[in-house]
């Protein structure tokens, strides 16, 4: 039966972004609907609407202050029947009196009402973002823009007006912060310590409060700055009124700054900032390879060593965090040994952005090019941003995935139907993906994956393939989904997970190459050659690698042990040794 596509525009009913999310999700519940976005009737919006195959004649007239709902259903009584509880919904959406909760219908009457406070969270569409947070720092607050989608030069003029204040303006696109041990937007529950974080990146933040707070420590501050903060255009304000910030708290004792690929400028300059801080600081720049200790500036490769780098700087006698290398190594060799030789590829499903761009890194380093819409320009996904054949990682957070849809990590319907997807491919080995726990996410994000990771497998091996999971799950046991919890689910249907997410990125990686530490032996020259013992499945049972590639397994947890003999020429074919 042919499918039907409709729409409805509701003029000048403005929504924000979690009612439309939420609005989209109840709506994908009704008898019939397949697919269904509930979003401001931006130009951004209906280019997305169109990109997802929601594009209907009547779209077009929706302008950016009117409610625009599209659905897709299995024919055309279910499309009718849907678009009629849409008032329903809506009347619907508020909590009504009694609720305990208090709403303002303007920041200057929640100023008047809460006169203590000192904080403004904006979550609105881009085009009426900026005049809020405009309106908040006339009023003397601090803004945490959760929006996206405000325009660069309003990003520019509101962190001027900001910094001219001597308030500090946390986004566009700002997930994640922790005021005071106050959680902001999405964030887990991690004691009070004396590390304080700088962070562009949301699930960057997460991660590194997390492990500091299962090594033991805990967080001052976690202040987030949006995405493109360190861009040239930008400049870094927040980040560096944030570095001042910490700087300046008696409760901060070192200092990590989270970063995504900053120009080599930007990163200079930030550097010498460091250095000339009292305290002592790490950087972490995904995707900057290798690491400096110029104390009192550090610079590190991934989220764990930034974390582990912090907790030594402050005293703890933590060990290495994450499982030993020859557990994973055993987890990696039992799964690879289960795979069916066209089986190469590894595949990211990822609800954070960071978390992403971290596996992306090191998976270019030991596999070479890997399919992501994650990467920086120039260097993104030429197949769009749902990826390609080969390698992939995808940031399912993305602004692509998300229009009209609630956030992967509080809906996990996006990462089911991408779960079942990868399963149908003959090349796909392994499937890696993340749990992000804490306030504001779902609260068993485990439990409603684990029906998808099921059938998956179910449907693979039903054409005579086995597939690997491999998960890291970012929470503590103070969150209130445990961790632990959600650990043990993911565990008792076969996943295997992870105490890190680079070490989720990298056992993936060895599962995929399918080797164990035994089978590896290196010959010196311009490439390293591996001979294949009994796990390598490379034609001809060799390989060649770079010795970026090899420097980054030994430091990661491979045991390797070099064979110095003639010299290599580059990409050439060798015998075994």
């Amino acid at each position: 039966m042919t499918q039907v596509v409709k729409a409805r525009i509701f003029r000048r009913e403005y929504r924000d972004s979690m009612v439309l999310m939420l609005l989209s999700a109840r709506l994908e519940k009704l008898p019939g609907v397949l697919k269904a976005a509930a979003v401001m009737g931006t130009d951004a919006n209906k280019e997305l609407l169109s990109v997802m195959g929601l594009g209907v004649p009547g779209v077009s007239e929706a302008g950016a202050s009117d409610l625009l709902v599209v659905l897709r259903a299995t024919d055309s009584d279910s499309a009718s029947g849907a678009l009629a509880r849409l008032e329903e919904m809506l009347a619907g959406e508020m909590p009504g009196p009694g609720s305990g909760e208090v709403f303002y219908r303007s920041l200057e009457g929640a100023v008047a009402g809460l006169p203590g406070a000192n904080l403004a969270v904006i979550s609105l569409p881009g085009a009426h973002a900026a005049r809020e947070a405009r309106k908040a720092l006339d009023l003397g607050l601090h803004v945490f823009l959760f929006s996206d989608h405000v325009p660069l030069d309003e990003e520019i003029a509101l962190k001027k007006a900001g910094r001219e204040r001597g308030l500090l303006v946390m986004g566009p696109d700002c997930g994640t912060a922790l005021i005071d041990g106050l959680g902001v937007g999405f964030a887990n529950a991690v004691r009070r310590g004396p590390v304080g974080i700088v962070g562009a990146s949301g699930t960057g933040i997460q991660e590194v409060s997390v492990l500091l707070h299962r090594a033991g420590l805990g967080v001052s501050h976690a202040l987030g700055t949006g995405g493109r903060d360190l861009s040239s255009e930008v400049g870094g304000i927040a980040t560096f009124q944030s570095i001042g910030l910490l700087e300046e708290d008696p409760r901060t004792e070192v200092l990590v700054l989270l970063a995504k690929s900053p120009s080599a400028e930007m990163a200079g300059i930030l550097r010498a900032r460091l250095k000339s801080c009292p305290k002592p600081s790490v950087a972490c720049f995904l995707g900057q390879a290798g690491e400096e200790d110029d104390p009192p500036f550090h610079r590190v490769s991934t989220l764990a060593k930034a974390a582990r780098k912090a907790a030594r700087l402050a005293g703890s006698t933590a060990g290495e965090f994450g499982e030993a290398p020859a557990l994973l190594s055993r987890l990696a060799g039992q799964e690879s040994r289960r795979l069916q030789p066209q089986q190469r590829f590894v595949r990211g499903l990822f609800s954070g952005g960071s978390l992403c761009r971290e596996a992306l890194c090191l998976w270019r380093d030991l596999l070479g090019p890997v399919d992501s819409q994650a990467a920086p320009p120039p260097e993104a996904s030429p197949s769009g941003p749902t990826g390609g054949p080969g390698h992939l990682a995808l940031d399912l957070g993305d602004d692509f995935f998300t229009a009209g849809r609630l956030h992967p990590m509080i809906d996990p319907g996006i990462r089911r139907e991408r779960l079942l997807q990868e399963a149908e491919d003959p090349s796909a080995a392994v499937i890696v993906f993340d749990v992000v726990l804490g306030h504001g996410s779902h609260p068993d994000m485990a439990g409603a994956l684990l029906p998808a990771i099921v059938e998956a497998r179910s449907r693979a091996l039903s054409r005579g393939r086995y597939l690997s999971f491999v998960a890291h799950v970012v929470g503590t046991e103070e969150d209130p989904q445990k961790a632990g919890d959600q650990e043990n689910r993911l565990r008792s249907a076969g996943v295997v997970v992870a105490s890190t997410n680079a070490d989720a990125a990298l056992i993936a990686a060895q599962i995929t190459l399918g080797f164990t530490s035994s089978n590896w032996r290196m010959r010196k020259g311009s490439h390293w050659a591996i001979s294949s013992g009994s796990g390598f499945r490379f034609p001809g049972g060799r390989h060649l690698m770079t010795l970026q590639m090899y420097t980054s397994l030994r430091s990661s947890f491979m045991p390797l042990t070099l064979m110095s003999v003639s010299n290599c020429p580059a990409r050439s074919r060798m015998s075994p040794p």
